[in-house]
């Protein structure tokens, strides 16, 4: 199916559509994104385009399981077996689990593997371990100030994500939940909109 079809078939849902035909929709829609991943990762030669085009998914990636990971560990949030489940299943690391842990669900080993395991490519540390080598890879005519600003920002953000105390910021109190973890998660939300608006103001403002 190509993506203009999908979008014309899209447009002709009512709102009360059969769940079947909209599902099947959506999974005809993932293979043409599959299919343009595929292209862009074999076919596009490596200059400026292809980089910035990268650092725009590894962010959102890592926006995404961000937030994902904020709303199933916030302190008033019920943690069950199905929730890790979900995580792993959002961040396409299911089988990965599995094979290093069976069914052994813990969300310390969780959040190790979603986090801060840096040979994963659906991790928050893989992500942003590539934000931090793309950088020499774009141009810097000038050698500003911002370029350095945003190489700080990058080695800040991996440090946090790779950060050697993460189990133990990952143990449950009875009051304040997992609170040393969310005060982490959200130091690196932080960083990645700093790096996304560093990015846009030296590349993307016409000044």
């Amino acid at each position: 199916m190509s993506a203009d079809k999908f979008l014309k078939d899209f447009k002709n849902f009512k709102a009360k559509s059969d769940f079947t035909k909209i599902y099947k929709c959506l999974i005809e829609f993932l293979d043409v994104l599959s299919s343009f991943s595929g292209m862009v990762a074999e076919n596009i030669t490596r200059g400026p385009d292809w980089y910035f085009l990268s650092i725009g998914k590894r962010l959102e990636r890592c926006f995404g399981l961000n937030q994902i990971l904020t709303v199933f560990f916030s302190k008033s949030f019920n943690f069950e077996n199905g929730n890790l489940r979900g995580i792993l299943d959002y961040s396409d690391s299911s089988v990965t689990y599995r094979q290093r842990h069976l069914n052994n669900l813990r969300a310390s080993l969780v959040i190790d593997l979603v986090v801060r395991e840096k040979s994963n490519p659906r991790s928050i540390a893989f992500q942003a371990d590539n934000l931090k080598k793309y950088l020499d890879f774009l141009p810097d005519l000038d050698q500003s100030e911002l370029m350095v600003e945003l190489k700080d920002c990058a080695d800040l953000l991996y440090s946090k994500v790779r950060c050697p105390d993460l189990t133990k910021r990952m143990e449950f109190s009875n009051t304040q939940g997992r609170s040393e973890f969310c005060e982490l998660n959200h130091e690196i939300f932080g960083l990645l909109h700093t790096y996304s608006d560093l990015i846009t103001k030296k590349y993307f403002i016409v000044t």
